[in-house]
């Protein structure tokens, strides 16, 4: 069926009108990502998308329509990596590094537009399956590999959504690929034919009926008694944390906090004591340790630690002290060019004439770590970077009793990245229908709910102490329990759908009937 022009701007073949609509719905779809953060947005940005897909007259305009898409949703959310770089004699590569990270981004919805134009098939199957499922396999494929950024993903701004409810059914990487779907109905509602706009209404109505559903079902069930936590965020600034006066001041913060805490758990930053295990000034965690046991409390902070088998490189580590003993925790995914440097035989000479990063070159620990036990309960811990990978979190996640984050946002020149990760323990607590504790350097610390809601938080940038009490919960999500084999055995059916409605595929199928006959 031929759409009538509803929206006729988009009709024209002129290659820079159709930049000119992508650029404007990925700006608008930037606007659902921190710290805006209003969710409505990425749906309505992504109908703009779906919009180009559909009535782009050729591959060259879906191409432009979609590459102007990508960047108009990227720079905006990524901009912040330019901040923080002092270039020395390398600036093109300073400045070139983070356009090559942009532009990695930007190809994703440029894939999609192009694809999704070149299968050419149905209007409805395209908009509400095909490009939903081409964007989720986009998403996936950046958490792959030694450069893995699966930065500010789609189901994130959704986190207060009602599309959340489907969360502990289809985690983050699902809830992206229904946000996508969506869009798909929007756009149809706009460009389709009677019904075609009738169909869309009902799919719309349908996803957002079945997330209410699911929101209503308790994954899991409370476990024991409610515990009490303090949480520590220090407060100190990127630029000052691990120079001398700065060293100094954490110890005496950090040490004044752990003593005089009374909630039964106590829980520092990533990297809180940034130095080496072996650096800090004798008996230091031994006090700590010996008055946590006296009060019959715990307490859980982050440091460095040598590794075992080379005393030159080290382990970005998470320890706890007190009633519980002694357990270390060694982080298992690694930043790009934050903790390690991949390729690092040809980056690493650039990359250190334009960026200081104090303790490179750290070690990833093994992924056979035991769940570590903080205030008598088994808890799913992750440090900073480990919370954006969803699947990687269920088999800790599945035994926990709550979750917990140490976190370091402290980027020197933008506090973009502090609004953006915060998103991620709210999808993960989402996840696992479990409280999530998240504290960090400079914020955002903040009390989760089972539900993603934020229960309490504090102003970011100084000094402060959260004292929170949470509930502990039992139980096994779908997710928690299959992980991303489920949104991508969806996005593998949409694909799969879109494809047997191709013209091809249907004349296939009419000769292979006839040729039986």
């Amino acid at each position: 069926m031929t759409m009538p022009p509803l929206l006729p701007h988009l009709h024209p073949d002129g290659r820079w009108r159709w930049v000119a609509t992508g650029a404007a719905g990925g700006l608008g779809l930037a606007l659902a990502q921190a710290p805006v953060a209003w969710w409505p947005a990425a749906p309505l940005g992504l109908a703009v998308l779906a919009g180009i897909v559909l009535r782009a007259p050729g591959r060259s305009q879906a191409l432009a329509g979609g590459i102007a898409f990508g960047v108009g949703a990227w720079l905006p959310v990524l901009g912040w990596l330019y901040s923080g770089i002092e270039p020395d004699h390398a600036a093109w590569f300073a400045y070139g590094a983070p356009t090559l990270v942009i532009a990695a981004f930007a190809a994703g919805p440029a894939a999609c537009s192009l694809v999704a134009h070149t299968l050419h098939a149905r209007p409805a199957l395209t908009a509400c399956l095909l490009l939903p499922a081409l964007w989720a396999g986009t998403e996936w494929l950046r958490q792959l590999g030694s450069f893995r950024f699966p930065w500010a993903p789609l189901g994130h701004t959704q986190v207060e959504a009602p599309l959340a409810g489907l969360a502990p059914l289809i985690g983050g990487l699902g809830v992206g690929l229904l946000t996508v779907a969506l869009g798909g109905a929007i756009a149809l509602i706009c460009l389709g034919g009677c019904r075609t706009r009738k169909a869309a209404a009902l799919s719309l109505l349908a996803i957002l009926a079945a997330a209410e559903l699911a929101a209503r079902i308790e994954w899991t069930r409370p476990a024991g008694a409610p515990l009490r936590a303090a949480l520590m965020q220090g407060g100190y600034a990127g630029s000052e944390k691990f120079d001398s006066d700065g060293v100094v001041s954490a110890l005496q913060r950090y040490a004044e906090f752990t003593l005089h805490s009374r909630a039964r758990v106590a829980i520092l930053p990533e990297t809180a004591l940034p130095l080496l295990e072996h650096e800090l000034p004798p008996g230091y965690l031994d006090v700590v340790e010996r008055r946590a046991r006296e009060q019959n409390r715990d307490v859980l902070l982050g440091l460095f630690r040598r590794t075992e088998d080379d005393p030159r490189r080290h382990h970005n580590s998470a320890r706890i002290v007190g009633a519980s003993g002694a357990q270390t925790y060694d982080k298992t995914i690694l930043l790009p060019f934050g903790e390690t440097i991949p390729a690092a035989a040809i980056l690493r000479p650039l990359f250190e004439r334009i960026a200081r990063v104090p303790m490179l070159d750290a070690v990833p620990g093994s992924r056979l770590q035991p769940a570590p036990v903080l205030g008598g309960i088994r808890i799913g811990l992750r440090l900073c970077f480990e919370d954006l990978f969803g699947d990687a979190a269920r088999e800790a996640s599945a035994a926990a009793g709550y979750l917990v984050v140490l976190s370091n946002d402290s980027w020197d020149g933008s506090d973009l990245p502090m609004h953006q990760h915060l998103p991620a323990a709210q999808m993960r607590a989402l996840e696992a229908a479990k409280p999530l504790l998240r504290v960090a350097n400079t914020g955002w610390t903040a009390s989760i709910r089972a539900d993603g809601r934020i229960d309490a938080v504090v102003p970011p940038h100084q000094p402060a102490v959260l004292e929170t009490t949470l509930q502990p919960r039992i139980g096994i999500t779908p997710y928690v329990r299959h992980g991303d084999a489920i949104p991508l055995g969806l996005a593998a059916l949409a694909f799969s759908a879109s494809l047997s409605a191709l013209p091809g595929a249907r004349h296939g199928r009419a000769r292979d009937a006839r040729s039986a006959a």
